[in-house]
């Protein structure tokens, strides 16, 4: 095969699974819509476009639940597409991307109960924004002054008796795991590990004393919200290391967490 033939190849594709083909859902389906931020690391390390299409591709070949998963850059210029979502992901560096799209994202938690996932340093808005969005969306946010962003080795739980928990095998990772995260009293501990001094590896550039002082205390990594008017958001906190999608249970875990914030039956 023609190296312009395999370039042409890899360039369709690409645009047919980005922002380029982000077709209405059929009946019965659920619709998930990923929006990536760009590049920040180095290589392996948030790699928010890559995990995007590695948890799209997985959902979509997945046949026990009905769902459509797509993959967009940034916050989308045609704000349209949006509109027949049953759940948006962001997996981005902070409000990189959510920064063009408080006002719609807020309109389709409201009134269209759409679901919201925030991954990895997403999480992490200001406190305002936080208290604004964050707290009635996902039901926790990374707050400036008492969380903290170590990297440790975390044997993740999930939450028994919920159906994020189907099918969910060992987790055992090393990440960038934030902990200490600030809760809606209403928030659910879907994924907790315990920190302590010998799982924590290495403190990063921000510690605090609250943060000391949750050593040896659960930590909800991964947690959702059931929204009072409807809907359901979820915040997950792990996603720095690329490599981590790798672990089955990991990974299923984000996806069950991804599907049930969408309102499917896991």
């Amino acid at each position: 095969m023609s190296l312009l033939r395999i370039t042409a190849l890899c360039v369709l594709s690409s645009f047919c699974t980005s922002g380029w083909h982000l077709s209405a859902k059929s009946k019965g389906q659920h619709k998930i819509v990923f929006l990536h931020g760009g590049r920040s690391h180095a290589s392996g390390d948030h790699e928010f476009q890559a995990g995007s299409h590695l948890l799209a591709n997985h959902l979509n070949a997945q046949k026990k639940v009905n769902l459509k998963a797509v993959v967009n850059a940034g916050w989308p210029s045609d704000e349209g597409m949006l509109d027949d979502a049953d759940a948006i992901v962001i997996y981005a560096d902070g409000t990189s991307v959510i920064g063009k799209g408080w006002n719609k994202m807020d309109q389709l938690v409201k009134n269209k109960k759409v679901g919201v996932v925030f991954m990895h340093y997403a999480v992490h808005p200001s406190v305002d924004q936080g208290e604004k969005y964050f707290l009635p969306w996902i039901g926790g946010f990374f707050k400036n002054g008492v969380s903290v962003n170590p990297f440790w080795r975390a044997k993740i739980k999930p939450m028994k008796g919920h159906e994020t928990a189907n099918g969910v095998g060992p987790i055992d990772a090393v990440d960038e795991f934030y902990f200490n995260i600030h809760y809606h009293p209403n928030a659910l501990p879907l994924g907790s590990a315990t920190p302590d001094e010998k799982n924590l590896l290495r403190i990063n550039n921000i510690w605090t004393r609250d943060g000391y002082l949750a050593k040896g205390k659960s930590q909800a990594l991964l947690w959702g919200i059931e929204r009072p008017g409807g809907g359901r958001g979820v915040g997950f906190t792990g996603g720095h290391h690329h490599r981590n999608w790798a672990i089955d249970g990991y990974r299923q875990l984000v996806m069950n967490s991804i599907a049930w914030a969408a309102g499917a039956e896991i």
